[in-house]
């Protein structure tokens, strides 16, 4: 007898490009189709992108549910000043608990401070393993 865990992943930017203005969607996770029954979810992402010229930090959110309307689990941020790092990558993962539920969704935004242009986007991936 055997039994499967849920996972589901995305590779595919929902936008080009972090907008100055405000948090932008970058990874919508599709729904994880196998029902979770209180089981840890562990989340890894990864971001490359080019920076916009005045931005002086760029600062990625991780939320259970559709954009900034779900459950935001966590934040993380990198500092730098203005012009410094015109390309960067950030990674990171995350433990999620969301309970018993089904087609569970995650969102990964993102958010530059001081920046006047768009970040664009030039590769990202999210991952979702339930344990």
């Amino acid at each position: 007898m055997g039994f499967r865990l849920g996972s589901n992943f995305t590779n595919t930017p929902v936008n080009p490009a972090i907008v100055a203005a405000g948090p932008t969607d970058i990874l919508v996770l599709p729904a994880i189709n196998v029902p979770i029954d209180n089981a840890q979810v562990v989340l890894i992402f990864a971001v490359a992108l080019g920076i916009d010229a005045v931005a002086t930090g760029i600062e990625f959110d991780l939320y259970r549910g559709t954009s900034t309307t779900g459950v935001l689990l966590s934040v993380w941020g990198a500092d730098f000043v203005a012009a410094s790092m015109p390309a960067d990558s950030l990674a990171g993962c995350w433990v999620d608990v969301p309970g018993i539920v089904a087609e569970q969704v995650y969102t990964l935004t993102g958010l530059t401070t001081a920046g006047v242009g768009n970040s664009a986007i030039f590769n990202a991936c999210l991952i979702a393993m339930c344990l």
